[in-house]
């Protein structure tokens, strides 16, 4: 945008006079000079507003860029520089249009944990049908939980420190965690108590390894080759285990069986 000056010599047409205004000539050229440029900034003004594309984003993809926004907060600051008011800086918009999508940083914490763990579970679905027996599906399973670890787990390990988030995902995590435990048991049990103990018994177990890998993968710990190689050896020991104790019960039972 362009001004006119208004120091520049004005003349009242009447022999030279110039930068003054005491005569009824300058008063009134400098009074148009500045409703001209009064005019040409308000005209400035409404066409850079009218140049700018405001795009309106529908509710979920505003909750989805506030996620990302807090991600990107939570992992180069941690959850102390994550707020209200540093997610609506990053995003661009009102504290007040956060507190439109989420009630509150817990909240918004809470959509995020959830976020990611649902990528996670996802996955491995889409994955786990290309398995064609159970111990394919076991190796599978293993291997994509510690790529998953590996990449969504350096935030959900900030995320789950929290104490309230924890609080929030503690029912649905207990309750999944309790439906993948019986489908597993569920494959591995023999008639008879001791077959019941043991399956439960050996799956908590290597549950405990696999989700011990995926903690040290998450925090970069050691060298994800490594971490890989060794959990999948004590997966597997731990299937050949398993089989060989569920035969011998099977023998037994029909040696018992008239």
């Amino acid at each position: 945008m362009r001004l006119i000056r208004l120091d520049r010599p004005v003349h009242n047409g009447q022999g030279g006079c110039r930068g003054c205004s005491g005569c009824s000539g300058c008063s009134e050229k400098l009074l148009l000079l500045s409703v001209a440029n009064a005019i040409s900034k308000v005209a400035w003004m409404m066409a850079q507003r009218t140049n700018r594309t405001r795009t309106r984003l529908s509710p979920e993809a505003r909750r989805e860029q506030l996620m990302n926004a807090a991600a990107g907060i939570a992992l180069e600051s941690g959850l102390a520089g994550l707020s209200i008011k540093t997610v609506a800086r990053a995003a661009g918009i009102s504290e007040a249009q956060v507190h439109n999508c989420f009630g509150g940083r817990t909240d918004l914490l809470v959509a995020l944990a959830r976020r990611e763990i649902a990528a996670i579970s996802a996955r491995r679905g889409a994955l786990l049908s290309r398995g064609n027996s159970r111990l394919s599906r076991i190796v599978i399973s293993t291997l994509n939980y510690l790529h998953e670890a590996a990449e969504h787990g350096p935030l959900l390990q900030r995320l789950l420190r929290d104490p309230d988030v924890r609080s929030a995902l503690s029912p649905e995590w207990e309750a999944r965690r309790s439906r993948a435990l019986d489908s597993v048991v569920s494959n591995l049990t023999v008639d008879g108590d001791a077959g019941t103990q043991r399956a439960t018994a050996s799956t908590a177990a290597l549950t405990a390894v696999s989700l011990r890998a995926g903690g040290i993968v998450a925090g970069r710990r050691a060298p994800f080759e490594m971490v890989e190689r060794l959990c999948i050896a004590m997966m597997l020991a731990g299937i050949e285990s398993n089989s060989r104790f569920m035969a011998s019960l099977r023998q037994d039972a029909e040696a018992r069986s008239p």
